[in-house]
């Protein structure tokens, strides 16, 4: 068991021990991060923002959207070649991306905060028999650091990350969430997955994950188009979700 500590000092009543496990729809829960369990992309935005300042490039919510959240957005390697930076500042993208990794793990994360209702719903999932695991394309750096600012690393130890180090294909290619599963000793199909991004979502589906949930926010919306949408419903079971409340409420899983 990974959780420490107590949640009766924090106003949560224990789980019922009636609960019945045979009735579960899934046995894991595969989990996205960033903006999905922490409420973390203002503050990655603000990182890409002094980052790339330095090399006269001003990243906008729009060009964070486009480069770290859409697919096909390349991340800080896009950036860096779009704007021809190593040969214009003689810096290597391993350099700018520790920069980058360093900035947020030491000095924003600790404005990180949980997405609304994810403590109470980790602690639910817990203490109904899921086995949890974390599924980013961050930095496993970054990743610890913002499970530990907001005390969710008791749900998500660090050895339930599969993080960008640890695929040679990021999302929406299927290889996270089916290493994601593999982490867990679980086929695919025996897993939820939880994501706030279109990328995230196909990659879940094209794992074969049984059921793909998405809450959407104000840094991803937009990118739900109509025509997304439906080739997400196409490739799977996939579901919008307001809120991780209404999982719960609605017995989705």
């Amino acid at each position: 068991m990974f959780m420490t500590g107590t949640h009766e000092e924090d106003g949560v009543e224990p789980a019922d021990s009636s609960f019945d496990l045979e009735k579960q729809r899934f046995r894991g829960a595969l989990l996205d991060v960033d903006n999905t369990l922490v409420d973390s992309e203002r503050l990655h935005c603000l990182e890409n923002i002094i980052t790339f300042d330095k090399y006269g490039v001003q990243i906008t919510p729009e060009l964070h959207i486009k480069y770290w959240i859409a697919e096909g957005g390349r991340g800080t390697r896009g950036v860096m070649e779009d704007f021809d930076i190593e040969r214009r500042y003689g810096v290597s993208l391993q350099e700018v991306r520790q920069f980058k990794d360093n900035l947020y793990s030491e000095k924003l994360v600790h404005e990180v905060k949980p997405m609304p209702g994810v403590p109470l719903f980790l602690y639910y999932l817990f203490h109904t028999g899921f086995n949890m695991a974390a599924v980013t394309t961050n930095y496993r750096q970054s990743t610890i650091a913002a499970l530990n600012a907001t005390r969710l690393d008791q749900y998500i130890p660090p050895q339930r990350i599969i993080a960008i180090e640890d695929v040679n294909n990021a999302k929406p290619h299927p290889e996270p969430y089916l290493k994601g599963a593999g982490l867990l000793g679980l086929h695919p199909s025996e897993c939820f997955a939880l994501e706030d991004t279109p990328k995230g979502a196909k990659s879940a589906l094209d794992a074969g994950v049984g059921l793909v949930l998405v809450c959407s926010n104000d840094w991803t919306k937009a990118l739900f188009t109509p025509e997304v949408e439906g080739q997400l419903r196409s490739m799977g079971n996939y579901q919008r979700v307001e809120t991780v409340n209404k999982i719960v409420e609605r017995d989705m899983i």
